[in-house]
């Protein structure tokens, strides 16, 4: 007798008893605790009889095994890792900002130009501080007559000490304004910071630039990290020595990564604290700024673990189970799951080294079934 003839027997008990519970007449008991009393002992008889019935197909000849799909359980290197989102940041990614508004009368580059530290890239009007400069060459010229001319008498003793003091004073505050006014001249001309890649032009000739409004942004992507959040749970969990693996899913590129810095502190707005992580390998020159990537970080790695498909674990009401195969015949076995990574799940405890454990069709078994192991 199959399976399925079984569960007609089943249905079909439970019929008898629906039956019976129907057709009660008024000698039924009319106590509703008498009337449970009896529904149950009729399940208990019919519970009974199905269960004597199984054995008799269980032993019988003819029985069908439950086909399943399993595999042998040997040790084998685990690792516990935890994924993260992060962003790649490049060290010289610079936008270039005046000190001193004023029009923008010409840009030296366009974008993609490469550049180098100190090369002209935008000059500013500074026709006004030319003109200050201007004023403040003439009053200096005069004042250096004057003051030298004081001197020449305070030498001779003629005159008083004040006038050459005043002179001097005089002469001294025009020199200093005439090289606050160079310098703001100088201001005008804007150079390059940092080596790089003419990236962005935010303005044009002809705009009005305002003090640190961005005009153009240069990035170097040769000096490149990858910064990532961490949650607070992970505090302690790792160091500077973790492996570490990048992945950058836009370019389908996967490298080791080292880490620069594990932060310090916990951000209290998502309770995160910050990693900066150095990618390695010739293939780094590829990453943009602002690319996303998924961080791996080995939290441990252990060489001796029992791992099986997570699709092969059992989660019910009572416990995490397995289906082991043994001498032809399946059993659950109770057992402690420990990290999951990749479809795959560590074992911890209530499973052995040589195990056949069942990864297909161990839904429609009971303790004790016969299987057949398909390939």
């Amino acid at each position: 007798m199959n399976p399925k003839k079984i569960q007609s027997l089943d249905r079909l008990f439970v019929l008898a008893a629906l039956l019976m519970a129907s057709c009660s007449g008024p000698n039924s008991p009319e106590n509703p605790e008498e009337r449970l009393q009896e529904l149950l002992n009729q399940r208990n008889a019919l519970d009974a009889e199905i269960e004597k019935l199984r054995q008799k197909v269980g032993n019988s000849a003819d029985s069908q095994k439950v086909l399943v799909k399993a595999l042998v359980v040997q040790p084998r290197p685990f690792e516990v890792v935890t994924d993260l989102q992060g962003v790649v940041v490049s060290d010289e990614m610079v936008d270039l900002r005046p000190e001193l508004g004023g029009r923008i009368l010409r840009i030296h580059v366009k974008e993609g130009d490469e550049v180098q530290v100190g090369q002209k890239l935008v000059t500013l009007d500074g026709e006004q501080v030319r003109r200050a400069i201007e004023e403040a060459e003439k009053a200096l010229e005069l004042a250096r007559t004057t003051y030298e001319r004081q001197q020449a008498l305070w030498d001779q003793k003629i005159g008083s000490e004040i006038q050459y003091l005043q002179a001097k004073n005089q002469k001294e505050q025009l020199e200093l304004r005439l090289e606050t006014l160079r310098n703001q001249l100088e201001k005008f001309v804007l150079t390059a910071p940092v080596r790089g890649t003419v990236d962005r032009l935010f303005m044009h000739v002809g705009d009005v630039a305002a003090p640190q409004a961005p005009i153009l942004r240069i990035v170097n992507n040769s000096h490149v990290k990858v910064e990532a959040d961490v949650p607070e749970r992970y505090v302690g969990a790792f160091n500077k020595k973790s492996p570490v693996r990048l992945h950058f899913p836009a370019i389908g590129l996967s490298m080791e990564g080292i880490f620069r810095s594990i932060g310090q502190s916990i951000d209290p707005n998502n309770r995160t604290f910050l990693v900066v992580i150095e990618p390695q390998g010739p293939e780094k020159s590829r990453l943009l700024p602002n690319m996303l990537a998924r961080v791996e970080v080995v939290l441990q790695a252990r060489p001796q673990a029992l791992v099986v498909p997570t699709q092969a674990i059992a989660f019910e009401d009572k416990g995490t189970y397995l289906w082991v195969c043994r001498q032809g015949k399946a059993f659950k076995v109770p057992v402690t799951v420990g990290a999951t990574r990749g479809g795959e799940s560590e074992i911890i405890s209530g499973l052995q080294a040589g195990d056949l454990v069942v990864t297909e069709g161990y839904r429609n078994l009971r303790s004790g079934d016969p299987v057949q192991l398909v390939p």
